[in-house]
């Protein structure tokens, strides 16, 4: 079975160049626009990683993630995508314990390698196999 990520991305050319990678590796994609819908999106798809920039209408990344990490999937990984370049911004960023910080632009292999990355290390701390 495919393994599910949430893209939670504001710029409609960067999610859907992403969204097509990502199928064309192998993943199954839902897409949010903005902190709302990614959050309902969070909850009713319950996604094996997400891939999450930190400005987002209606909300930040980080608080996003931060509530997250208070409810019952707060193990899912998430992976930041952004184009922010300020220290204390990827500090606060840090503390959400994401599984990577990639900065905009990014390569696609570097992301394809580092979700392969992250969700072998969830599976293998959950006792699953990769699939």
């Amino acid at each position: 079975m495919a393994k599910q990520i949430l893209l939670i991305e504001d710029d409609e050319r960067t999610a859907t160049a992403v969204r097509a990678r990502l199928n064309a590796n192998g993943y199954e994609v839902t897409l949010a626009f903005d902190a709302d819908t990614g959050l309902k999106k969070f909850y009713g798809t319950q996604p094996d990683l997400v891939l999450m920039d930190i400005s987002i209408p209606g909300g930040s990344g980080i608080a996003l993630t931060e509530f997250f990490r208070r409810g019952p999937s707060r193990k899912t990984p998430v992976i930041y995508l952004t184009a922010h370049k300020l220290p204390f911004l990827r500090k606060r960023a840090e503390m959400t314990e994401p599984a990577a910080y990639i900065e905009k632009p990014f390569r696609g292999e570097e992301l394809i390698a580092t979700i392969q990355r992250t969700l072998e290390a969830t599976d293998q701390a959950n006792g699953t196999s990769v699939g």
